[in-house]
């Protein structure tokens, strides 16, 4: 089975982050029964909205943290704007081989020719590729401007206030820390 190189980035980029989302650490709290959850952003970039409060109850999924995503938008628009650029450059070389399998099918035209043709199909299709998948990145890396739930808990604190920079590259600091009951 022939699966588009985006399809594939998207599930290894869909399966690298949620690997990251639940590796966040549960550790023992003050209770033996208690366990924390220590949330971080992995990507930098200043506070937009805090959405909950210490004390509430929050459900797996449940967005708690929104970070300013500007230059992710614009990456996300540009990878969108570039995939469907190579999509109708696809579309039109497959329009083109179909004209040249029509001139070869009645002898007006070489193998060799025709081969050509086929060879810059092909590319196209890896150009398109490669701009689904470079977009699935970017709304990838777009959804990483909000930090969910992991499971559902009670906030415990809140480590960040709004307007703050979060630097992931630098520090690995602990934004949120949830309760498990």
């Amino acid at each position: 089975m022939k699966f588009p190189l985006h399809n594939m980035l998207r599930f290894c980029a869909f399966t690298a982050f949620t690997l990251v989302l639940f590796s966040a650490h549960a550790t023992d709290s003050a209770h033996a029964t208690d366990k924390e959850i220590r949330l971080s952003s992995s990507v930098s970039a200043f506070v937009q909205k805090i959405l909950v409060s210490v004390g509430d109850r929050v459900k797996a999924g449940q967005t708690l943290i929104e970070l300013v995503p500007d230059a992710a938008r614009y990456d996300v628009q540009a990878r969108k704007s570039q995939s469907q650029l190579a999509n109708m450059e696809l579309s039109e070389a497959k329009a083109q081989f179909a004209r040249q399998r029509e001139l070869f099918d009645i002898g007006s035209l070489s193998s060799v020719e025709l081969e050509r043709h086929r060879l810059i199909m092909q590319r196209k299709q890896t150009a398109f590729d490669v701009a689904g998948a470079e977009s699935g990145k970017a709304n990838l890396k777009l959804a990483q401007h909000k930090i969910k739930a992991p499971v559902t808990a009670i906030v415990k604190s809140i480590n960040v206030s709004v307007g703050e920079f979060v630097n992931a590259a630098v520090e690995n600091k602990t934004l949120l820390v949830l309760t498990i009951e």
